[in-house]
């Protein structure tokens, strides 16, 4: 592969001498993990009693493993150990020596306070925990002590509404006004929860341990004892349960299988509920932690230390929303999204392919704001999510419709271990398989009499077939570890509400495109909920003292004016402005400034493309489409090459090196990629990280169905990473007689269980209007939900020095940071760690006479926050949304008096999601009118596509430097399975990620 070289004459020393050979890019993509890795994963070790999926962790002979013998293959193990897993995690993470990792319990209590507010001030772990976790926990709880919120920015000026500006429209909003009736005297009583299964219910197996009380049986036994007690409680799902009176004064209660004593500190209970067709017993206490008094919101809204907000009762208040949509969800998502049957009555409308369908899930959160014409008042935010389940309907006509019944591993796959229920049996069965055609069984005696399909196959249980034939129905199985229970596909209907175990592609392009709902239909839904009883009980609310008006709070909008946009040469471009085309997009003839590509190559890797022809016609069609936007290229590629992986690009690169050629000196290089696999990863390693080689990716199945909009993307991309400039977008940056730098910063995280670092990426402007991005990127340990100062203080040397470097030695004197990846209830501990301890100490270590005025801006994508127009007229696209380029400021905004707007600056084919900006410090006194206005222009300067985006251009290639070094971290792993003698080289975890010079130096991702 070329590796055998020293690691200098490889070219891996980063002293190397930094030729000119371009650099590279494309869109980034998500692979599927490769098959061979998901087999070894799925078979387990069976000589060391791995056990497979369902029997995983057995020992031999069963052990572990249970009936299934041999290594817990098909036995009923308990599987790996979750949290010995964990534990192995945090070892691994801190032996990898990433950054800040020695500041990651003060980070979490900065977090804490506000996340986990009610939970520490109870001293209550947020979830049932380990010993280590509780310890965990503890730590965090006395860093809290003592830390206060630091001030954020004010608001500086209003939204010019006077129509000189912009143009005015009148919204709707998906906010309800809520009340405390006697904020001053209310009180909540909190109680930690602790359930546990009966010690005779156990069924850990021969002297094993119990198995934990799942949290859809905790809701079912916290209703159980709220009927007994004649109390609606309300519950966080984990540990916290909150009543609006003391459990006093009742002694000893039974009622239908539950019993609940008073103890001198809460009281102690053992009750019996339902499991699917099952009895379950579970026992437990009720302990009081604290007593939590509302007059801290009162305080709060009536002009208090505005820095002291209550986040403690408002994480309360929000329990008690929730509680009643999670007692009757069939799921909840990470994102504390209910999906409740109940709210999916019209599902019908949203049936996708596959046997699935789409439903809503219900998030609602509680938050303190200030609104115009009401002033301070405490809201509820109620929106829309969207999940994907199987259908309610006999497996048989799943088969039918979806699937090819020869064929049917698919849905095997997407259905193993969900329960069904089976025509004329009172049992629920969990789905195992499937077995034969059904007329090869003795299960088809009475094909006429039940109107069975013999031609479809049987559906094998999990459960274990009595022996014989069994009742109707009931069969002789031949699954692993011994016979189950078999029944023809048309008596077995799956139960509603259970999501599928696979989701392919396909699945999820098939959701996003039924969530793609109009906004009047998400608002007529929205409001459809909120009105619905059984979801959102007055009652229940009323007991803890609040009243909620289910009436939409309006609001107002201010429109802004696209800002110019110069292309074809220099000449100003006309922005679309019709009902059908949506605001915020724009189509242009020729670039502004056009590169020069007379010399290029091409890659093509693996078979995914249909033949040779399809490759040259979409070749001749890119470059067609390439000259007519101005760009200077020859018709005939100077390389042809056709390889089987992105392990040979490698020896290619190394082929040409021998010849005294260099792939680099090319100024880029077209790489069709499969549609799955790392081969992405791999050769965007091997170009960027070592041999400088500008590289454009193109996957197979765009190859395969070309089309003119696709490749004039391909061509923005390809133009800018040449030099060239596609368009260019005035944008309003504050007057200013000193030099201005906008920085964008965000993370890429890693998947929960992974121990790879965060990804901090990091761009900055060096030109005048906020143009022409150096970037970088740095690694941190991954527990870590803020940037750490040594990240900073390295990503500022960078930036600076560049921007010093392009401007004769001039300083920046005013930044303007858009940090991206935030969240709202993250901004105090960004706030600290970032501005105080990160940023200004950053710069005081570069030069300690330095002080440029800091702008720190937070971008929040995942604000629920929602707007609707109240006027049709004012209806823009096929989403009926808000027109693009909507601010709006005043109304729900952030806490009260901070500085914060939303800003709808996209158009969308659904229900638009406006992007929340925080400004949390403000030293160069940016009015907010400019500061909207200059953040709508940025958004449309990504150069990536003809439309305005969701996010600022500076967060949006933060974030796809972030992404991009996410592909060389796994390309480099890849590199070191297959050629291990670069292992050396990438033990440094900078090595992994730096790319060569002149990539720093231009947008070379995007």
């Amino acid at each position: 592969m070329g590796y055998d070289r020293d690691d200098r004459d490889r070219g891996y020393d980063r002293d190397r001498r930094d030729r000119d050979r371009g650099g590279y890019d494309d869109r980034d993509r998500s692979r599927d993990r490769r098959r061979d890795d998901y087999d070894d994963r799925r078979r387990g070790d069976y000589d060391r009693g791995g056990g497979d999926r369902r029997g995983g962790g057995g020992y031999p002979r069963g052990g572990r493993g249970g009936r299934g013998g041999r290594g817990g293959r098909g036995g009923r193990g308990k599987g790996p150990d979750k949290a010995q897993e964990r534990r192995d995690r945090q070892k691994v993470i801190e032996r990898s020596d990433y950054n800040g990792n020695d500041n990651v319990k003060e980070t979490k209590a900065d977090l804490a306070r506000r996340f986990d507010a009610l939970n520490l001030k109870c001293d209550v772990p947020k979830f049932n925990s380990e010993p280590e976790d509780r310890q965990q926990h503890d730590d965090v709880r006395r860093l809290t002590r003592g830390r206060s919120d630091m001030p954020v920015a004010k608001m500086r000026g209003e939204l010019d509404m006077s129509g000189d500006r912009g143009k005015v429209i009148q919204l709707k909003t998906n906010n309800y006004r809520m009340m405390l009736k006697d904020a001053e005297n209310t009180e909540y009583y909190i109680y930690e929860f602790q359930a546990k299964i009966a010690a005779s219910d156990k069924k850990g197996g021969r002297g094993g341990p119990a198995p934990a009380v799942k949290k859809e049986s905790k809701r079912k036994i916290v209703a159980m004892l709220g009927r007994v007690l004649n109390i609606k409680f309300a519950f966080d799902g984990e540990s916290l349960l909150i009543s609006p009176r003391k459990l006093v004064g009742f002694r000893e209660m039974d009622d239908r299988g539950c019993n609940i004593a008073e103890e001198r500190n809460g009281a102690r209970f053992r009750g019996t509920y339902q499991v699917g067709d099952k009895d379950e017993t579970a026992e437990g206490e009720l302990i009081a932690r604290h007593t939590l008094s509302t007059k801290s919101v009162h305080d709060y809204m009536s002009g208090g230390n505005m820095e002291d907000y209550p986040q403690d009762v408002i994480q309360a208040i929000e329990i008690f929303l929730r509680t009643n949509p999670a007692l009757h969800a069939a799921a909840i998502s990470k994102g504390r999204a209910s999906f409740c049957q109940i709210a999916n009555r019209d599902v019908d409308s949203r049936i996708i392919p596959r046997g699935r369908e789409v439903w809503h899930g219900i998030h609602q959160s509680a938050r303190i704001s200030h609104w115009k014409e009401i002033g301070t008042t405490m809201t509820l935010t109620l929106d829309l999510s969207y999940g994907m389940f199987m259908q309610n309907k006999a497996i048989s006509d799943i088969l039918r419709d979806s699937f090819d019944p020869r064929t049917s591993s698919d849905l095997a796959d997407s259905i193993k271990h969900l329960t069904i229920q089976v025509r004329g049996e009172d049992k629920l069965y969990k789905f195992d398989g499937f077995g034969p055609m059904c007329r090869e069984t003795r299960l088809g005696d009475e094909f006429e009499h039940f109107n069975l399909n013999p031609n479809l196959p049987v559906v094998v249980t999990t459960a274990k077939a009595g022996g014989g034939r069994g009742g109707r129905g009931g069969g002789r199985g031949r699954g692993r570890g011994g016979g189950k229970k078999m029944f023809p596909a048309d008596m077995c209907r799956l139960i509603a509400g259970q999501r599928p175990k696979v989701i392919s592609a396909d699945d999820k392009a098939q959701l996003i495109r039924a969530s793609a709902e109009a906004a009047p239909i998400r608002q007529a839904k929205i409001q459809e909920i909120v009105e619905n009883e059984e979801l959102f009980d007055s009652d229940m609310l009323n007991g803890f003292g609040i009243q909620v008006d289910k009436k939409a709070m309006d609001a107002q909008g201010l429109v802004l004016p696209m800002p110019n946009i110069i292309a074809n040469s220099g000449e100003a471009v006309e922005v679309k402005k019709s009902k059908e085309d949506c605001n915020g997009t724009w189509d242009i003839n020729t670039f502004n400034r056009a590169a020069s590509a007379k010399m290029w190559g091409r890659i093509v890797i693996g078979d995914d493309v249909r033949d040779r022809r399809t490759w040259e016609d979409f070749c001749k069609m890119f470059v067609t489409v390439g000259k007519r936007l101005g760009v200077d290229i020859s018709a005939v590629p100077v390389m042809d090459i056709k390889i089987k992986n992105g392990f040979e690009f490698d020896e290619i690169v190394n082929e040409y090196e021998s010849k005294g050629k260099s792939l680099g000196s090319l100024p880029f290089v077209l790489v069709c990629v499969p549609d799955s696999g790392n081969d992405y990863e791999i050769v965007k390693t091997i170009s960027e990280l070592n041999n400088g080689i500008l590289t454009q990716m193109v996957k197979a199945r765009n190859v395969n169905r070309p089309d003119e909009a696709m490749l004039k993307n391909l061509w923005y991309k390809v133009n800018t990473k040449l030099g060239g400039e596609n368009w260019r977008i005035d944008v309003p940056l504050p007057d200013s007689p000193v030099p201005i730098m906008i920085v964008g910063v965000s993370i890429s995280h890693a998947e929960p269980e992974s121990t790879d670092p965060s990804l901090v990426g990091f761009v900055g402007s060096t030109a005048q209007g906020g143009t022409q991005y150096v970037n970088n990127v740095f690694h941190q340990d991954p527990r870590l939900a803020i940037i750490h100062y040594q990240t900073f203080k390295a990503a500022l040397q960078f930036l600076i020095g560049q921007f010093i470097n392009r401007n004769n030695g001039a300083k920046p004197e005013k930044i303007i940071f858009y940090r991206g990846g935030a969240s709202e209830g993250a901004t105090q501990a960004i706030l600290k760690n970032e501005l105080a301890d990160g940023i200004r100490k950053a710069l005081m270590e570069i030069d300690d006479t330095y002080r440029p005025g800091i702008t720190f801006i937070c971008s929040i994508r995942g604000s629920k926050q929602k707007y609707f127009c109240k006027d049709e007229k004012d209806m823009d696209g096929m989403g009926q949304n808000i027109p693009a380029g909507t601010v709006v400021a005043g109304y729900g905004n952030g806490v009260p008096e901070s500085y914060s707007f939303h800003l709808a600056s996209q158009a969308a084919c659904g229900t638009v999601n406006p992007t929340f900006y925080q400004v949390i410090h403000d030293d160069n006194e940016i009015e907010l009118q400019n500061c909207s206005e200059m953040t709508y222009a940025l958004s449309l300067a990504t150069m990536r596509s003809n439309r305005a985006t969701s996010e600022c251009a500076p967060v949006r290639l933060a974030s796809l430097v972030a992404e991009r070094a996410r592909a060389h971290w796994k390309g480099s792993k890849a590199l070191e399975e297959e050629v291990p003698k670069v292992r050396n080289y990438f033990s440094k975890h900078e090595k992994r990620i730096n790319v060569r010079g002149k990539f720093q130096e231009s947008t070379f991702f995007i």
